[in-house]
C-alpha cells in the first residue's frame, strides 16, 4: 500500500510541475494575446511543438464541418489518424480567456486519447499557438505543452 500511495504522490508531483511549467512558459504571454479563430482553419496547417514531435506533422482542418484529423509521416508515407471537433469555449486554466478547443472525445478515437484537449488561439493570421490538455478527471485536466501552426506545408521561424 505504501508503494502505490508514493506512486500516486509521485504522479501528482509530476502532474503537478508540468502544469506550472506550462503556465510559467514564455509561450502563455503569446497564448493570452491569442484569441479564438472568427474562421475556423481549413486546410493543411504544418505543426511544431515544444514536446518529443516524433512523426506528427500537423493537422488538416475542415471548416465546413469544424473537424479535423492529425497527419503523419513515415519514410515517405503520410498518413491522416486521431480526429478531432473544434468549438469556441472558455479556456480551462486562463479564465475568462475564449479559445478554440480541439477536442479529441470522438468515438472512432482510442481510449487513451479520448481525454486529450488542445487549445488553440489565433496569434496572426494563418498562425495559431495551442496549448495541449489532458483530462485526468471530469472537471480536472493537465496543461502539458505548446504546439503552434502554420497554414500551408512550411512553417516560418
Amino acid at each position: 500500500m505504501k508503494i502505490f500511495l508514493a506512486c500516486i504522490a509521485i504522479v501528482l508531483l509530476v502532474c503537478v510541475g508540468l502544469c506550472l511549467s506550462t503556465q510559467k512558459s514564455s509561450y502563455q504571454t503569446a497564448f493570452l494575446a491569442g484569441r479564438p479563430f472568427t474562421e475556423l482553419p481549413d486546410g493543411f496547417w504544418k505543426g511544431d511543438t515544444n514536446l518529443p514531435k516524433g512523426p506528427w506533422l500537423g493537422k488538416r482542418f475542415s471548416a465546413g464541418t469544424a473537424e479535423g484529423v492529425n497527419v503523419f509521416q513515415s519514410g515517405a508515407d503520410r498518413t491522416e489518424q486521431f480526429s478531432f471537433r473544434m468549438y469556441t469555449a472558455k479556456a480551462l486554466w486562463d479564465k475568462g480567456h475564449e479559445v478554440t478547443r480541439i477536442d479529441y472525445n470522438v468515438p472512432e478515437n482510442p481510449f487513451w486519447l479520448r481525454p486529450a484537449l488542445d487549445e488553440v488561439v489565433e496569434v496572426s493570421p494563418g498562425k495559431l499557438l495551442g496549448k495541449i490538455h489532458y483530462r485526468v478527471f471530469p472537471g480536472v485536466s493537465i496543461a502539458i505543452g505548446y504546439f503552434w501552426q502554420q497554414e500551408g506545408e512550411t512553417i516560418n521561424p
